[in-house]
């Protein structure tokens, strides 16, 4: 059990959240209270104690975390001084999130190229290896801390209006703090994207899909259809080992409803499945961890990785429009690399669409109002799209989870399995179509069911969200009959922006998500609503008497709770992005729509191409992850095949 020690202080935080800015003292006794937490359990040794003292001084330090407000910190002591020579490459990865990590390893497997992959963050540790820390590091420095501009339409009950953004930052980018789920696109998803990129077809992607997976059948009652998995791939995947009333409850209710059991990875998605995800032996397995840093044979001695490497600007031939390779910062220095072949911007979503425009390539209007010299005028940011969802709190009579970590929960964590192993004890995961999806095989709400668990709530301060009230009157609880549901409206047409605030590298982008900026999102989300609450009244939900928790939300409380009014309002202040963006550097035919071609290419530039989730014109189904993975496959294989070299 935690120390009391660490229940105080938890306690006095969270209830001193409303303090605006953090009073450098209490840093200093909070970081001291965590150094002295692991002097102690690395003193005494045993794993449990290491790790127990692990969670606490995450927990800890993440509720008093403030993020950046822009990447300053990576600034040279002297940004007008000489740029040194870093050497030349035949490809620069900027990026190592999903996609760098697997394109660096399958480049550096033609002998004689030479790849360099360059890195913001740090490498992944114990804290990250943990699933269920994950909130946890959102709220560190493996969390880029973006936040959107000001909303008029969503993320009211967040400050100042601004939704939050997560973004991985290190050897392995979002993937170091996602939530591990393995999880494939519909293939109606993939075969409207093969209708604008040829080659891009549910088809064309399954190979690309299975070709790292590893997939260990750990559970007796998972679905599965193994045509369409494999083994001996670099990326570990598992079944969830939560099995509880409330996931028995959404096993059944499912069947209630006329839903199967499925295997969302094959080409039935609609029902409800234990969770398929990236881990091992019951630890996260990132990119950066299977695709790099289990590189061990001499041959791969190709790769260099560059980490706490930040860059500011792709050099392009004004002449030839070539891209001939990147500057960056590293420990205060600036440095130039050049790339003898191509340079391949995979920094996601957001900063893919701001590298492309601080160095010429984007909205020739927006660029020359900031004064950046344009090479070439395609729409970079102009299709920033996402998911929206919605967490809901609910009860139930059950009272077999305890709502903190206890000394067992790692116990089960160092053998691989229990609540630990997975973000936020997510334990199941429903997939279901609304009114206006006329394809009941393609669904465009997820529903996921998770216990819930006190220790993330300090570090959701970092999001300042300020809505938090039903879920603190819990502190000090050792039990509660409660559990979390997320559920999200996957087939969004609200599209969004990503701007440069100036031409200034080290300046983080202006966002703007423009949640229901589409009326349509708002009342799909709502019929999403309706659908989750009848999941909710089946009768194998209401054996364990499930319900809605109310929301206490006082600026909608002129409207009745049950009304669609209120629901309405209710999502205007708590529904937000889902950290799953796409679209800011949008694959398509021609460059007055998209950014780059089916081959990954970037419009107006040679030797210049994008690989993450910003090429996907429209959002999936499913989580990004491992689309993002195969895209880094093809490109691979495209990049060999164009070079002779398969």
């Amino acid at each position: 059990m935690f120390s009391k020690t660490f229940t105080y202080v938890l306690i006095f935080l969270i209830f001193h959240k409303q303090v605006k800015g953090t009073p450098g003292i209490f840093k200093e006794i909070i970081n001291s209270v965590g150094d002295a937490i692991n002097k102690v359990a690395s003193f005494l040794q045993p794993a449990v104690l290491k790790y127990e003292a692990l969670i606490d001084t995450k927990t800890v330090k993440g509720t008093f975390y403030q993020f950046d407000k822009n990447a300053y910190r990576y600034k040279p002591k002297d940004p007008d001084g000489d740029i040194e020579d870093f050497g030349t490459y035949d490809f620069i990865i900027c990026g190592a999130g999903a996609a760098g990590p697997v394109l660096a390893n399958r480049l550096s497997e033609v002998t004689g190229w030479n790849i360099l992959i360059l890195e913001a963050g740090g490498l992944p540790d114990d804290s990250t290896d943990m699933p269920a820390l994950a909130i946890q590091n959102m709220a560190s420095d493996f969390n880029w801390g973006f936040f959107s501009v000001e909303q008029t339409k969503s993320c009211l009950g967040y400050e100042k209006n601004r939704c939050p953004y997560a973004r991985g930052r290190g050897l392995g980018g979002s993937t170091l703090i996602n939530g591990c789920m393995v999880s494939r696109p519909n293939p109606r998803d993939l075969d409207r994207l093969g209708e604008v990129a040829s080659g891009w077809s549910y088809d064309d992607m399954l190979p690309y899909m299975m070709k790292s997976e590893n997939l260990t059948i750990n559970r007796n009652d998972a679905p599965i259809n193994p045509s369409y998995h494999r083994t001996g791939g670099e990326f570990p995947t598992q079944f969830n080992s939560i099995n509880n009333s409330r996931t028995r409850g959404l096993y059944g209710g499912c069947k209630d409803l006329g839903y199967n059991l499925t295997d969302y990875n094959s080409r039935e998605q609609v029902g409800c499945s234990p969770i398929q995800f990236n881990i091992k032996e019951g630890k996260r397995w990132d990119t950066g961890k299977a695709f790099i840093l289990s590189l061990n044979d001499s041959r791969r001695s190709n790769i260099k990785v560059m980490t706490y490497s930040y860059i500011t600007n792709i050099k392009i031939d004004p002449t030839s429009k070539n891209a001939t390779g990147v500057i960056f910062s590293n420990n205060k220095k600036l440095y130039y690399a050049k790339a003898s072949k191509e340079v391949i911007v995979s920094a996601g979503t957001f900063q893919s669409a701001q590298l492309l425009m601080l160095s010429g390539v984007g909205p020739q209007k927006h660029l020359q109002d900031l004064g950046i010299t344009v090479f070439s005028d395609v729409p970079v940011g102009e299709n920033l799209r996402d998911h929206v969802g919605m967490t809901i709190v609910g009860n139930h009579d059950q009272l077999d989870d305890t709502i903190k970590f206890q000394q067992q929960d790692i116990v089960d964590y160092l053998n691989g399995f229990g609540r630990l192993t997975a973000y936020e004890g997510v334990s199941s995961v429903s997939w279901f179509p609304t009114k206006y999806q006329t394809d009941k095989t393609w669904p465009d709400v997820e529903f996921v069911l998770m216990p819930f668990l006190l220790t993330s709530v300090p570090s959701s301060n970092a999001f300042r969200y300020t809505m938090l009230s039903l879920i603190e009157q819990f502190i000090g609880a050792e039990m509660a009959p409660l559990f979390l549901g997320y559920y999200s409206f996957t087939q969004t047409k609200s599209v969004g922006t990503v701007r440069l605030n100036s031409k200034d590298p080290y300046e983080y982008p202006l966002i703007d998500p423009n949640l229901f900026g589409d009326p349509h999102d708002i009342e799909a989300l709502y019929e999403g609503m309706l659908g989750v609450l009848d999941l909710i009244n089946t009768p194998s939900m209401q054996a364990i008497k499930a319900r809605l928790a109310p929301l206490e939300i006082p600026e909608c409380g002129l409207y009745n709770e049950t009304s669609k009014s209120y629901w309405f309002c209710a999502f205007k202040y708590l529904a937000f992005p889902t950290y799953h963006p796409v679209g800011t550097c949008s694959m398509g035919q021609n460059s007055s729509t998209a950014v780059v071609d089916n081959n990954l290419k970037v419009y107006g530039v040679n030797n210049l191409r994008v690989c993450d989730g910003s090429i996907f014109p429209f959002p999936f189904s499913n989580h990004p992850m491992v689309i993002i993975m195969a895209a880094a496959e093809k490109l691979s294989d495209i990049i060999k095949k164009e070079f002779n070299k398969i």
